[in-house]
């Protein structure tokens, strides 16, 4: 008895998985996210090499996500499939994972209000102490030095105008 291509998971001599699906539509979404990021970069101000305005990085990183998403793209339509099914995290690194996205989503809802340097300074803080256990005094010690220096760099080294928070 023949089996189908659809009912064998083979469409065209490629083997069809969880895996390449999930990395193809991965790619897809992060295409669109990055096309639209990188859309609003170009709405800012770029500047020029010597004096760079504050549209210059975030141009530069949508450039960057849009041709990484290409690649995942790519990766999932031409390399060959890969066994086994898709494992999601478990256990500790699930937790991690979960605390890394829980602080990316407090970062970004707190940057507008509190500014870059508060907003910076909390996120590193909170990261270090729950991701890294580190205690509170050295992650706050981190948070605080992270967030001047990422200042610092941006505001005073490249004289890009960082988000200030309603003060």
């Amino acid at each position: 008895m023949a089996v189908s291509e659809e009912a064998s998971g083979v469409r065209g001599g490629v083997k069809l998985d969880a895996k390449r699906l999930g990395r193809g539509v991965l790619g897809v979404l992060s295409l669109a996210l990055s096309v639209g990021y990188l859309v609003m970069a170009l709405g800012m101000p770029a500047g020029e090499i010597a004096s760079p305005g504050p549209g210059m990085f975030p141009t530069g990183v949508g450039i960057a996500a849009v041709v990484i998403s290409l690649i995942v793209i790519a990766e999932a339509v031409f390399k060959r499939s890969e066994a086994g099914p898709i494992v999601l995290p478990r256990g500790y690194e699930l937790r991690q994972s979960l605390i890394f996205m829980a602080t990316l989503v407090g970062f970004i809802v707190i940057l507008p209000l509190a500014g870059q340097y508060v907003a910076s300074t909390l996120y590193v803080a909170v990261f270090l102490r729950f991701a890294g256990r580190l205690s509170w005094l050295r992650a706050v010690l981190f948070g605080v030095l992270i967030g001047a220096g990422l200042t610092f760099v941006f505001s005073a080294g490249l004289g890009i105008a960082l988000p200030r928070g309603i003060w």
